[in-house]
């Protein structure tokens, strides 16, 4: 009976000893998670989490983060949502930079990450798709791009680079400029950059098509289609353009625009039309009726290079505030004829290579011309190989 009683309490002791050991063992394996990050975590195991919603962060090593901060996986670490202003603090060791700085110098306020957001395609057989700020843009497979607001988000801003000496606003979509074919414009809401440089070395872009494109209060639509050598036609009636003060080289190098209707144009307030239809090598015909011209002071380069332009109408132009006039009609070899006598140069300093090259020019009248301030002529008439007579008085 000893002897029973004896095997029985081995048993349980066994039985107990058991227990002891797989409730220590469950015990250690709850207390191990597989996407837990410490300090010397490295950035390939962040990526490696493929299906990680959310990162762990030891509490020994990252206090300062907050319980609710939440990283968003797309392609390794691309956006957070929400991290507390103390996230850079979090000591997580990826190589020789957190993860705080993988994410973004921004990390204060994630949610304004969409300047830096990595494109994602929109879909399979996009080219490419993105939203910054109001502003949704896709390029979808046959070369569409489709710019439109979204209803949340502040005006993007874009960066800014100096191309060839001028200073150039670069839209996100510049990148695939080469790929762009046709284009869809939906706003009613400007991007908070505006318009300018909109279409900048879009070489390819054959066609724009606007739909509820609002542009009232515009200011700036400088280098809007400058470099688009593809467009050969551009319809512009329906432009607000009342406030617009900057036109500089908005048609710059389009090389094969050959119908271009601005009759809607209003042009009272601009002050800048510098090289404004520059490099229009096939344009024919150019009806500026609607243009006011009082407030501009600088029209250089403004026809230059229009080679196929056989007539130009400038007879209602206010040239009272014009100081530069520089290369106005430089290149403009088709003209045969030119009113400009009702031009006011008072206010002229610059007149460099105004007519240089207008080589089929017979006749030109600039009697009314006042060149008391005016300090560089250089090259005035060069080139103007047909010029019979010129009317100085």
């Amino acid at each position: 009976m000893k002897k029973s009683k004896k095997i029985i309490s081995i048993f349980l002791t066994v039985i107990l000893a058991v227990s002891l050991l797989v409730q220590a063992g469950n015990g250690a394996m709850a207390s191990e998670n597989p996407n837990q990050l410490d300090a010397g975590d490295t950035v390939e195991k962040v990526n490696n989490l493929n299906s990680l919603s959310t990162l762990v962060i030891s509490e020994n090593e990252a206090e300062t983060v907050s319980e609710n901060a939440v990283v968003k996986q797309s392609v390794g670490i691309q956006q957070a949502e929400k991290v507390t202003d103390n996230v850079e603090d979090a000591g997580i060791n990826t190589g020789n930079e957190t993860v705080a700085d993988r994410i973004g110098e921004n990390t204060e306020d994630a949610g304004n990450m969409e300047n830096t957001a990595v494109p994602v395609p929109h879909a399979d057989d996009d080219i490419v798709s993105d939203t910054i700020g109001n502003i949704s843009w896709v390029i979808d497979a046959s070369g569409k791009l489709t710019v439109s607001n979204v209803p949340t988000g502040d005006h993007h801003n874009a960066k800014y680079e100096i191309i060839d000496g001028y200073l150039h606003i670069i839209h996100p979509w510049h990148d695939y400029k080469d790929q762009i074919i046709t284009a869809e414009v939906n706003l009613t809401s400007m991007p908070g950059v505006g318009v300018a440089d909109f279409f900048f070395e879009c070489s390819n872009l054959e066609s724009v098509s606007w739909v509820n494109f609002n542009t009232a209060g515009i200011t700036n639509l400088s280098g809007m289609f400058w470099g688009c050598d593809s467009l050969a036609s551009l319809d512009l009636s329906g432009f607000d353009t009342s406030t617009a003060t900057n036109m500089e080289s908005m048609f710059h190098g389009c090389r094969n625009l050959a119908d271009l209707n601005l009759s809607s144009f209003d042009t009272g307030s601009v002050t800048n039309m510098k090289n404004m239809f520059n490099g229009c090598e096939r344009i024919q015909d150019l009806n500026l009726s609607s243009f006011s011209t009082s407030n501009v002071t600088n029209m250089s380069g403004m026809f230059r290079a229009c080679n196929n332009l056989p007539s130009l109408d400038v007879s209602s132009f206010d040239t009272e505030n014009v100081t530069d006039m520089s290369y106005m009609f430089d290149g403009c070899g088709s003209l045969v004829s030119l009113a400009i006598s009702n031009f006011n140069t008072s206010k002229t300093g610059l007149m460099v290579s105004m007519f240089q090259n207008c080589n089929s020019l017979t006749h030109l009248d600039v009697s009314n011309f006042d060149a008391s301030n005016v300090w560089n002529m250089d090259y005035m008439f060069s080139g103007c190989s047909s010029l019979r007579t010129l009317d100085l008085r």
